[in-house]
Parts: C-alpha cells; sequence; structure tokens
C-alpha cells in the first residue's frame, strides 16, 4: 500500500470526507439498527422540526457529493499512481 498518496492534500482531505460521509452512515444503520429513512432524520434534534427539510435536501446533495469527490479524487493522483489510490482508499473506508 502506498501510504505517500496521503501527502497529496486534495486526496487526503476528500479521503478523510469519504470516510466521514460513510462511517456516520453505517454507525447510525447498522449499531444503532436506524432504518434509511431514520437514518436521514436522525441528526436534526426533535425540538427543531424545521430543520428536517434541510436535512432531507442535505442526504440528496450528499448522494450528488459523493460520486464527484470520488472522481476528484482520482483525479488529484497522477495516471501512474491511480490503482494504487484507490486500494488504499478503499482500505481506509473498510476500516
Amino acid at each position: 500500500m502506498n501510504l505517500r498518496l496521503l501527502r497529496i492534500r486534495p486526496y487526503a482531505v476528500a479521503t478523510g470526507q469519504l470516510i466521514g460521509i460513510v462511517h456516520g452512515t453505517l454507525f447510525l444503520r447498522q449499531a444503532m439498527h436506524l432504518p434509511p429513512l431514520t437514518t436521514g432524520l436522525a441528526l436534526p434534534p426533535r425540538s427543531y422540526p424545521w430543520q428536517v427539510p434541510g436535512t432531507v435536501l442535505a442526504g440528496i446533495g450528499m448522494g450528488i457529493q459523493v460520486p464527484a469527490l470520488s472522481a476528484e479524487l482520482m483525479r488529484a493522483v497522477p495516471r501512474q499512481d491511480r490503482a494504487d489510490a484507490s486500494v488504499l482508499r478503499q482500505t481506509i473506508r473498510q476500516l
């Protein structure tokens, strides 16, 4: 595994963002046993129902953001290192 790829700032930042998105969702779904809709609505406090539409829109935005972030992540890495970068990102995501 080529850890020097984490020295490429855009790659490291995008990898960190993807890890946060994926692990936050997995925690709510698997550890807390919440269904998908409840997971999407779990973040705003119950006393602030006016935040629900914004949270739903944020969830939609994340669905749009993750593929774009993944593509940008790979563009930040030199061509000859893209296979290693993909393996490293997937490995870190699985941790």
